[in-house]
């Protein structure tokens, strides 16, 4: 069975969302959102953030920091209809591995990756209505 979306109204979705935690592997994260209708057009916005430990909680050097965050506004002007839509992002992540190496003693190397990374977009629309 398909799963039915239901669609708020401006006035419905106003108001301000925080909510947070943390944990031994979800070492800490936030969400804020807010959304303000004035008259015919809305503008939410968010940003969220969340810190991972390393796999199973060892010290091998397998963190995640991310960072994201944006706005839409969604208007109406007599027949027309606009959108615009704007998301940024970041973060960090390390990598460390043991591979296997012919070198003596240990036959093993140690390989240590770090990725930074940022993007984001920007979405406009305008749409004339019918009537």
């Amino acid at each position: 069975m398909a799963r039915q979306r239901h669609h708020q109204s401006a006035k419905e979705t106003q108001g301000v969302l925080v909510t947070g935690g943390g944990g031994t592997e979800e070492l800490g994260f936030v969400r804020f959102a807010m959304a303000e209708s004035g008259g015919k057009s809305l503008l939410p916005v968010y940003e969220k953030s969340f810190g991972r430990d390393a796999l199973g909680g060892m010290d091998v050097g397998n963190g995640i920091q991310h960072n994201q965050g944006g706005f839409r506004m969604i208007g109406r002007r007599r027949h027309r209809i606009f959108y615009v839509s704007r998301q940024l992002l970041s973060g960090h992540t390390s990598e460390t591995l043991r591979a296997p190496s012919p070198a003596p003693p240990t036959f093993a190397q140690i390989l240590q990756h770090e990725i930074n990374y940022s993007g984001g977009n920007l979405l406009t629309a305008d749409a004339r209505l019918g009537g």
